[in-house]
């Protein structure tokens, strides 16, 4: 359950936060919030919130997103939005199933852990040190956060160089690694995976994911009423 604030900035949002075995009870700020009586205190329900690596992989999880996932209702939200969290909570309580963060920011990836969302990042495979400064800021209050990091399917010789990459950060001691299949992203354009750049890869994969777990969201809720 997540408990709700007045902060100096509007409204701040006070949750326990789960990271392996540690149990952490944090304070995000949301800014100003619409509707602020009418705050969900299970806040985002598991909706997927999916970063890309920069505005323009938006295109390639947001395709991945409409073909894994039945063309969900799909928010849109600039990295550099004043008050995220408080965007996020505001767009699923207009009834967005999934939202994608378009840049790469680890506040968003923060605050979608905090609210109760599935936090998922397309890999900024452009570069070891981008890597480096995303994962090394996904903390708050002192405390790591984790989050489920998605690595494209590929053929032997990709899947060494994308290794090559990430392992010097051993992310899978601290993040949930997920490989995932990117071309049905790719099929969703009309566009051939084969040649494509990592970096588009990754998105794409990000996309697909968030789409499934989107979809299985859809499934859950019908089943429940």
């Amino acid at each position: 359950m997540i408990r709700y604030e007045p902060s100096p900035d509007g409204l701040a949002a006070v949750a326990e936060v789960v990271v392996g075995t540690a149990h952490r009870v944090v304070r995000l700020p949301l800014g100003l919030v619409a509707d602020p009586d009418h705050l969900d205190p299970f806040g985002l329900r598991q909706t997927p919130v999916v970063t890309a690596g920069s505005p323009a992989l938006t295109t390639l999880v947001e395709a991945g997103i409409r073909r894994a996932g039945g063309s969900p209702a799909v928010a849109v939200v600039s990295a550099v939005t004043r008050g995220l969290p408080g965007r996020f909570l505001g767009a699923v309580s207009e009834g967005a199933e999934v939202i994608v963060v378009d840049g790469p920011s680890a506040a968003a990836l923060v605050a979608a852990r905090v609210l109760g969302g599935r936090a998922l990042v397309a890999l900024p495979f452009d570069g070891p040190q981008a890597m480096a400064e995303l994962f090394g800021a996904l903390t708050i209050e002192g405390s790591e956060v984790d989050v489920h990091a998605v690595v494209p399917a590929l053929d032997d010789v990709r899947r060494a160089e994308v290794r090559a990459l990430s392992a010097p950060l051993r992310l899978e001691d601290r993040h949930h690694l997920i490989e995932v299949d990117p071309r049905p992203a790719f099929d969703e354009l009309g566009r051939d995976a084969a040649a494509a750049p990592i970096v588009d890869l990754a998105a794409a994969a990000a996309g697909v994911l968030a789409g499934r777990l989107t979809a299985a969201n859809r499934r859950w809720r019908r089943s429940t009423g």
